[in-house]
């Protein structure tokens, strides 16, 4: 899906606008943070970026609740 890609505005608008919506996000950051290929490296790190601004935005609204 993303090896065919050669344009890095493209890879990171697919990342954060479909894959990252999902069953398949974390696995594929795993594979793809590894992988030697740039664009597929540049994928898994997006999906990384992703991960860890949701999951900072969840506990900025858990610690905002009192």
């Amino acid at each position: 899906m993303v090896k065919p890609l050669a344009c890095f505005k493209l890879i990171d608008e697919l990342v954060f606008n479909v894959v990252v919506n999902t069953d398949h996000a974390d696995r594929l950051r795993v594979r793809w943070m590894d992988s030697p290929q740039e664009m597929l490296g540049r994928a898994g790190w997006n999906l990384l970026i992703d991960r860890i601004t949701s999951r900072t935005q969840g506990a900025s609204e858990f610690a905002n609740s009192d």
